[in-house]
């Protein structure tokens, strides 16, 4: 069963994406963060960045795009495809209120037909204008408001050749604090026909075994916050759809090795970042996930949190790592 590594905005860059493989492994596909798709039909320059085939030492990555446009959209996928990417992913579900706003992610949902003339100029455009073809997929929710909304929503989906959809089965109003509605996914698996990647709550091992023994034909599975919460999830046992054991306490090898990832990405990133603030707020994101690793240490905790130089972060990370 395939395992994807999920974009997270201001954290799983090029530098981390590189990092994490180097040091945990078990991952055979990372997304980048979401391209946010506009009307000048140019990418920027940290976006460029983040897709050159040199910058990224992983074995697979599939770029995300945000958009409700479809001339954008081909504009964009043009470009990507001539940097060497023939699969790209539309980013379906993103439930952040200014993104839904504007129509675009889970905000594509509200209104199925308007998805469906996206999607049909969408796949008509990736038809007639690339002599190669463009592996297309999708992450998405299942609505907005109601799970009712679901059926309609698949029932668009399945008119189109997705080479995959990735499905995170919460509504938009969801965003991360309900259970995720699992009694959608096999009709989604009945309806669809073309491979299906489950996303959502896959936080432990165990998590993953009891996905993988209920819905043994998942094409794979994609994991997010989970692997920054535990880095080393898959890692001890790349196939852990035989691995029914909870994470509890980290080991003391798996702390070492953390200390590890956590010192080479710092350093990495001090070297391409030039803004030293930057790298300490990136820092922190990444910490609001490891912390968990580390439950006992709320001084050090808060001390990174502070933490305003690159000296104050080095003393708290340094005693947190050494507590």
């Amino acid at each position: 069963m395939k395992k994807c590594f999920a974009p997270l905005e201001g954290i799983t860059g090029f530098i981390f994406r590189n990092t994490y493989h180097e040091y945990y492994g078990g991952i055979d596909e990372y997304y980048t963060p979401f391209i946010s798709v506009n009307q000048t039909r140019k990418l920027k320059k940290r976006e460029l960045e983040d897709l050159l085939p040199e910058n990224n030492h992983v074995p697979a990555l599939v770029p995300q795009i945000l958009t409700n446009q479809a001339e954008d959209a081909l504009a964009y996928i043009r470009m990507i495809n001539e940097l060497g990417y023939d699969k790209i992913n539309l980013n379906m579900g993103c439930p952040s209120g200014t993104v839904v706003a504007k129509g675009k992610g889970s905000g594509m949902l509200r209104d199925p037909k308007a998805l469906d003339n996206f999607l049909e100029s969408l796949f008509y455009g990736l038809s007639t204008m690339f002599p190669s073809p463009i592996k297309l997929t999708a992450k998405t929710r299942i609505g907005i408001r109601d799970i009712s909304e679901s059926e309609e929503i698949l029932s668009v989906l399945a008119k189109y050749p997705f080479h995959e959809i990735i499905l995170h089965p919460r509504l938009q109003k969801d965003f991360y604090k309900v259970p995720v509605h699992m009694e959608v996914v096999k009709s989604w698996q009945k309806v669809l026909k073309v491979p299906l990647i489950y996303n959502g709550d896959l936080n432990t091992p165990g998590d993953v075994h009891n996905l993988c023994h209920t819905y043994p034909d998942l094409e794979g599975i994609m994991l997010g916050r989970g692997l920054l919460w535990h880095p080393s999830m898959l890692s001890g046992n790349v196939d852990s759809c035989t691995n029914t054991e909870e994470i509890a306490d980290c080991p003391e090898e798996d702390l070492r090795k953390l200390k590890e990832f956590h010192d080479t990405l710092f350093n990495r990133l001090l070297e391409v970042m030039q803004e030293p603030n930057n790298v300490i707020h990136r820092m922190k994101e990444l910490w609001f996930y490891l912390g968990c690793n580390y439950p006992d240490c709320e001084k050090q905790s808060k001390n990174i949190k502070k933490a305003k130089t690159i000296d104050d972060y080095r003393i708290a990370a340094r005693s947190l790592f050494c507590r």
